[in-house]
C-alpha cells in the first residue's frame, strides 16, 4: 500500500471508531457525577453507543463482492433522527458536552455519507452534450451510483431551456424531474427521494450510440454522452 492509501484507511478508521471512543471519554470525565445532569449525559452516551453498534452491524451486513449496498429503511431513518436529537440535547449538557456532541455529529456524518448519499447524491459530471431539435443547448449533468454496479448509474439532466430529467442508464429509461425533488448544492445535487424508488418510462428510440431522446414541449431533447 502507498502512503496515501495508508493515510486514507487510517482516516476512515478514525472516522468510524471515534464515536464510541468519544463517549468513553465523556464517561471517564463524568464518572464521579451522580446527579440528574450526570445521568442525562450517560443516557445520551448510551444512546450514541447503541446507535453506533447498529450502524456497524448494518454496515458489515451490507458488504457484497462488488462494494457496499446500504438500503435505507424506517430503522435507518429513526437512527439518523436519534443522532440529531442526541446532538441537540448534548448542547445543553453540563458534563461531557463536547465529546458527546462530537460523537453524535460524527454519527450523523456516518449515516448521511455512507447510508444515504449513495441513493440520494449525484455529483457534477457535465461530460454529456444536450441538444433540442439538433441545436446544442446549455445544460448541467449530474451522475450517481445508487447500487454497487456502475452500469446502473442514474443521471439528472438540468436543461434551463426546457425541463429536467432523470436518466436510468441501466434500464435505458427516463423520468421527468421537478424542482421540488432535489436541492442543488456545491459539487452536485441531493435528491429528496431515493433514486432506488424512482419509476422510469421508455424514451424515444435513439438515433446514435449512448443517446437518450426525450419528447418535450420545447422539442426533442437529445442527451448524448
Amino acid at each position: 500500500m502507498t502512503i496515501t492509501e495508508v493515510l486514507h484507511v487510517a482516516l476512515l478508521a478514525v472516522w468510524l471508531f471515534s464515536p464510541p471512543l468519544l463517549v468513553l471519554l465523556a464517561f471517564i470525565r463524568g464518572r464521579r457525577s451522580q446527579n440528574s445532569k450526570g445521568r442525562a449525559s450517560m443516557a445520551i452516551g448510551l444512546a450514541a453507543v447503541a446507535n453506533w453498534i447498529v450502524f456497524t452491524i448494518l454496515l458489515v451486513k451490507s458488504q457484497t463482492p462488488y462494494g457496499i449496498v446500504f438500503l435505507t429503511s424506517l430503522l435507518t431513518h429513526g437512527l439518523l433522527l436519534l443522532s440529531f436529537l442526541a446532538a441537540t440535547v448534548s448542547l445543553i449538557l453540563k458534563r461531557g458536552k463536547l465529546p458527546l456532541l462530537s460523537a453524535n455529529l460524527l454519527l450523523i456524518t456516518l449515516w448521511v455519507v455512507i447510508v444515504y448519499a449513495p441513493s440520494h447524491w449525484l455529483r457534477d459530471w457535465n461530460y454529456g452534450s444536450v441538444r433540442i431539435d439538433g441545436r446544442l443547448t446549455p445544460a448541467s449533468v449530474y451522475i450517481g451510483n445508487p447500487t454497487d454496479s456502475e452500469a446502473d448509474a442514474i443521471m439528472l439532466v438540468h436543461v434551463p431551456a426546457a425541463d429536467d430529467y432523470f436518466l436510468s442508464l441501466g434500464e435505458e429509461k427516463i423520468r421527468v424531474a421537478t424542482k421540488r425533488e432535489y436541492v442543488r448544492l456545491p459539487g452536485g445535487v441531493w435528491c429528496l427521494r431515493s433514486l432506488l424508488e424512482m419509476k422510469f418510462e421508455e424514451p424515444l428510440p435513439p438515433k446514435q450510440m449512448n443517446e437518450f431522446r426525450i419528447a418535450s414541449s420545447k422539442g426533442v431533447i437529445a442527451v448524448q454522452f
